[in-house]
């Protein structure tokens, strides 16, 4: 049975941390990248993944929203977002808000502990594309290339 390919995510905010998870969750092995502690942005002030910078709300829950409805679909995906977010609830009215410090660390720990994600601190400010391992690349003509290239 062939191993499927590490699949690398360039930082841990809460795109990149519920793409880790439910990567993992599937079997698929994530190496997840994050800058911090090594360095922060101006907003970055916590150590841990997915800091909430600018609210400690996640808006609305009723399903006559759009962001009630996200909810309920991350909640059908078994989010870890919306889980930490949940056991991390702050009163807030009919919002989801949440102690920042506490649900980073919930997601923190939770991916740092699950045994398919291999977690790294540093910055990255490359990518470079693979190549083919089977043949060597041949130059692709104007016609075959794809737009914007």
């Amino acid at each position: 049975m062939n191993k499927p390919p590490i699949v690398t995510i360039v930082g841990a905010g809460l795109a990149g941390c519920e793409a880790a998870w439910q990567l993992a969750k599937r079997n698929i092995p994530v190496r997840l990248i994050e800058m911090k502690p090594e360095k922060y942005s101006p907003a970055h002030k916590y150590p841990g993944f997915a800091e909430l910078v600018c609210s400690n709300s996640l808006k609305a829950e009723h399903l006559s929203n759009a962001s009630g409805l996200l909810k309920a679909e991350l909640r059908a995906m078994d989010s870890l977002i919306l889980k930490c977010a949940e056991a991390s609830r702050v009163p807030a009215g009919g919002a989801l808000a949440v102690d920042r410090e506490r649900f980073s660390d919930a997601i923190t720990e939770a991916l740092k502990g699950h045994p398919l994600i291999e977690t790294e601190t540093g910055v990255v400010s490359e990518i470079s594309r693979p190549r083919r391992a089977s043949s060597p690349r041949s130059p692709r003509s104007p016609a075959s290339s794809p737009p914007g290239r």
